[in-house]
């Protein structure tokens, strides 16, 4: 615990040069560890540490509203503790494999590192949804082969719940563009410019233009009336004349 305390807290290396910070993280409480869990997301929650729990069922939020988990000695639960966030995993699943098909580079489309080993892609598409019939009712489901892991999956599930904690799924277009500007600040476009072989020709001058920019901008700022002066207002009292 000490050493996963210690990484996110460390600063990671942008593609644009610059150092960035983990926004939230959500762990799972699902295992032999929920009580360190709770212990550990307690005292963090300033840093959107959260704990977790996915949840199997149908048309469930990718996260939802988070449960008290802490009580007191008389078995009230207390307010300011550590809370449980439940995470629609089906939901989830549906949202990252429709990103799957979407352009590189469009909007929604999901970035990943081309160093990746080919494991990190079979697990995180492990899963398939199928369709079966109850009582002739169509249902879907998602199954994993025994065979197969899907530990990436369940990471990617629980990043998205993470990103939809910090309401990223709520963005405007001013929300993501100022966010762009604190990760990769803007540059100039380099496709505008011209190539350093290129070699610059003067401009020459238009012969029927008799005036020069600057004299035609000195005559129409002087033909330009100042605004009138505001008069002063005598024998008046209070705020809105002597601040």
């Amino acid at each position: 615990w000490i050493e996963l305390d210690e990484y996110l807290e460390k600063e990671l290396a942008h593609v644009s040069g610059s150092r960035v910070k983990i926004s939230a993280v959500a762990v799972d409480t699902g295992g032999h560890h929920t009580q360190k869990v709770y212990d550990f997301c307690r005292l963090r929650r300033y840093r959107h540490i959260i704990a977790i729990k996915g949840q199997s069922l149908k048309n469930r939020p990718v996260i939802g509203r988070p449960t008290n988990q802490d009580v007191s000695m008389r078995g009230t639960t207390i307010k300011g503790g550590v809370q449980l966030w439940p995470v629609g995993t089906d939901t989830a699943k549906s949202v990252i494999y429709g990103r799957f098909g979407i352009a590189t580079g469009a909007a929604a489309s999901i970035h990943y590192s081309i160093d990746l080993p080919e494991e990190f892609y079979a697990q995180l598409t492990a899963e398939k949804l199928i369709t079966r019939y109850t009582k002739g009712h169509p249902v879907q489901e998602w199954i994993k082969p025994s065979h197969k892991r899907n530990e990436v999956l369940d990471c990617t599930v629980y990043a998205l719940a993470a990103a939809y904690h910090l309401g990223m799924n709520k963005f405007s277009e001013r929300d993501w563009a100022r966010l762009e500007d604190i990760v990769q600040p803007m540059t100039a476009d380099l496709f505008n410019l011209p190539p350093e072989n290129e070699e610059k020709t003067p401009q020459k001058a238009d012969k029927t233009d008799t005036k020069p920019d600057k004299v035609v901008l000195k005559q129409q700022k002087l033909k330009k009336k100042p605004p009138p002066k505001a008069r002063r207002r005598r024998n008046k009292t209070g705020f809105a004349s002597n601040w």
